[in-house]
């Protein structure tokens, strides 16, 4: 069974994260996370909208005839709702929006940041054979280990 991929869908304009930190491309995993809970897939054409505690966002999303309760919990409720309701779910369960950023802010920013940016090493690291001991310092204390000391 086919489900609706959130990253194709919304994307552009919100924050899609992986539910369980899988490193997987399935659409299943993919949710949209809200100040309240989260929107996740529920079928082909079904989004579910999650909440995260019962309370005031929880009653607002049973009152809408737009949407199904599939499972009412102590900690929270799971509604269903078609994908063409996504905007008034979305303005209760308020996603997370991307960061967007023009190109002349993009330059500020990457000037500003340029001093944190990855540099090469300066030299080039001490091969296994050389010593780190001072040459003179290791040539007196051979010295002092032949004299008997």
């Amino acid at each position: 069974m086919s489900c609706l991929n959130l990253r194709d869908l919304y994307g552009d304009r919100y924050k899609v994260a992986i539910e369980e930190n899988l490193p997987s491309k399935d659409p299943w995993l993919l949710v949209l996370l809200c100040e309240s809970g989260h929107i996740c897939p529920w079928g082909p054409n079904l989004l579910a909208a999650c909440t995260s505690s019962r309370g005031s966002i929880a009653k607002r999303l049973t009152a809408l005839p737009i949407a199904t309760v599939e499972q009412n919990g102590s900690d929270g409720i799971n509604v269903s709702f078609h994908v063409d309701h996504f905007d008034k779910i979305a303005a209760i369960m308020k996603p997370r929006r991307r960061r967007r950023m023009s190109e002349a802010q993009r330059l500020v920013a990457a000037e500003r940041l340029r001093e944190y940016q990855f540099k090469p090493a300066a030299q080039p690291p001490h091969s296994t054979l050389e010593s780190r001991v001072d040459p003179q310092r290791v040539s007196k204390h051979q010295e002092a280990l032949s004299n008997g000391f």
